[in-house]
């Protein structure tokens, strides 16, 4: 049996997968505590899942705010340094529930975007494993993480890793200088972030999402296949069986002052004759015209929800976008901020779907949705997609990646 301590920050697409990891590992008979917002107790507790509250502590009101704060910033490094300056302001009351608890734990589980507590795991002399929530931040010597510039594929192997470790090493380096200067603690300073920030890295993506080749993955780098089922197989969703057959729209915990006027042009817009599902989240849409076949529907699980749609669309956040190509249905992706740009372009590269612009959607949508139904292309991708990821469960397989690791340290 292994102690293992879950920690993280952030919305819903950072925080879930986490909290699945850790409901995994209890279910595999190991302990599992896990530091998080005070609104993540409940979900966390009913799980057999060790709950230890850290910052913030208020309602989901408190968790909006935070992503309106952070939503409009498109600069990613912009967007990471503003986080780790929040963060900041909470580690005199975080520290000290991790130096509680590290003495009784095996291995510290964290995501791969705040590995600052790498350190403090060190000074106990436990191995640190990060969680990556899709396959662009990871570092692969022939392939360098999203952003950074690859040689052409007809460049001899060697070139290619020569120049994917050198502009890689130089990014890191310019990246944690960036990083270090919002965090004020000495012994929390990254050594890394691109390169090495953790001893394990798990990434919640399946294998045929690496862009290399099978050999080309370091040794402490495991791709465990996309999570299933959200928190747990056995939730309801009473809202599934809602006008099924038409396509669902949700935005996850994406929230901007301009989503409300772009409903507005979404209700002046979108076809009388034609239904659609709008699916609340941490954003309340506007009420449709009642003379519309538009309904709005409370956040539930992705997984009935989606089944029953026609197509999907969607802000592109790791969680949604996963559950989206699980369902087997044609995607509109229409991205925000930080990694949802990314899966855009995944769903695009598969064949899943296209993507638009956050600005104007409101207008194009009833078109875009009329081409991806009326291509079979779409669709047929789209099912074939679902068949061959279904044959993974992520959070078993990550499981017994980090009982591997952990017992092997």
């Amino acid at each position: 049996m292994l102690r293992l301590a879950f920690i993280t920050h952030g919305s819903t697409g950072d925080t879930v997968p986490i909290i699945r990891l850790a409901q995994a590992a209890v279910q595999s008979g190991h302990e599992a505590t896990l530091l998080a917002g005070s609104f993540w107790r409940e979900a966390a507790e009913s799980r057999g899942i060790r709950f230890l509250a850290i910052p913030p502590y208020g309602d989901k009101s408190e968790q909006v705010d935070y992503m309106q704060r952070f939503a409009p910033i498109r600069n990613k490094r912009v967007l990471l340094e503003k986080m780790f300056a929040k963060g900041d302001e909470w580690q005199s009351e975080i520290l000290p529930k991790l130096e509680e608890i590290l003495p009784k734990t095996d291995s510290l589980v964290c995501s791969s975007l705040f590995p600052l507590y790498t350190p403090l795991a060190q000074k106990h002399g436990l191995p640190t494993i990060s969680v990556h929530f899709c396959p662009n931040t990871y570092h692969s010597p022939f392939h360098p993480p999203d952003d950074l510039l690859p040689l052409p594929q007809w460049f001899p192997r060697g070139v290619q890793r020569s120049w994917n470790e050198g502009f890689t090493t130089v990014a890191d380096r310019y990246l944690v200088g960036k990083l270090n200067r919002n965090i004020s603690r000495p012994e929390q300073r990254l050594a890394s972030w691109l390169r090495s920030p953790t001893d394990f890295h798990l990434v919640l993506a399946p294998s045929l999402l690496h862009r290399g080749q099978p050999g080309d993955l370091p040794a402490n780098t495991a791709f465990t296949g996309f999570l299933q089922g959200g928190f747990s197989a056995e939730d309801s969703d009473e809202q599934s069986n809602t006008q099924a057959g038409c396509p669902i729209l949700t935005f996850g915990s994406v929230t901007t002052d301009k989503l409300k006027e772009e409903f507005r042009l979404l209700y002046r817009s979108w076809p009388k004759e034609r239904g659609l599902l709008v699916q609340e989240g941490w954003f309340t849409p506007p009420k449709p015209p009642e003379d519309s076949l538009i309904r709005i529907v409370p956040p539930a699980p992705h997984g009935p929800l989606f089944s029953a749609a026609s197509s999907i669309i969607h802000h592109g956040g790791a969680g949604t976008t996963t559950s989206a190509f699980y369902a087997g249905k044609p995607q509109i992706v229409i991205p925000h901020f930080a990694d949802q740009d990314y899966w855009a372009k995944t769903v695009k590269r598969q064949g899943c779907g296209m993507s638009l612009t956050r600005r104007g959607w409101g207008k194009s949508l009833g078109k875009a949705v009329e081409t991806i139904e009326s291509k079979a292309d779409y669709a047929e991708r789209a099912t074939d997609f679902a068949k061959l990821i279904a044959r993974e469960d992520s959070a078993v397989a990550a499981i017994r990646k980090i009982e591997s690791w952990v017992e092997g340290s």
